[in-house]
C-alpha cells in the first residue's frame, strides 16, 4: 500500500523582484515525498536549490517574492494560505531549511 504523500507540490511558481520588475525564478514546479522517502536538489551553484527550499518552507521575504501558482501541501495543509503563527508552529519543528554552511553563523 503506497502512503499519502508527506509534502506536495503543485505547478509552483515564483516571480522574484529585481530593480524595476518581477522575474519567473521558479516554473510549474512539482514533486511528492512519502515517508521514508528522501529528495535531492542536484544543480550547478546559483541554479535556485537554495532559493527552491526557501520558497517551499516561505523563508523569502514576501516584498521581494510573488507566487504565480501552486500549491505547497504539507499534510494536506496548503503552506501557502497558512497565517505566519500556524507556519511558525510547524517550521522548525516538522519542516526545517538547515542552511548550507551552518557553522558558519556560530
Amino acid at each position: 500500500m503506497i502512503s499519502a504523500p508527506l509534502l506536495q507540490v503543485k505547478n509552483f511558481s515564483l516571480d522574484l523582484h529585481s530593480e524595476s520588475k518581477w522575474l519567473p525564478v521558479l516554473q510549474e514546479l512539482n514533486f511528492e515525498i512519502r515517508k521514508g522517502e528522501i529528495l535531492s536538489l542536484i544543480g550547478e551553484s546559483g541554479c535556485g536549490k537554495s532559493l527552491t527550499s526557501l520558497a517551499l518552507t516561505r523563508l523569502i521575504p514576501s516584498n521581494i517574492s510573488k507566487v504565480k501558482s501552486g500549491e505547497i501541501l504539507y499534510q494536506g495543509k496548503d503552506l501557502l494560505k497558512l497565517s505566519s503563527e500556524e507556519l511558525r508552529k510547524i517550521r522548525g519543528k516538522e519542516i526545517a531549511y538547515i542552511f548550507q554552511e551552518p557553522f558558519a553563523a556560530l
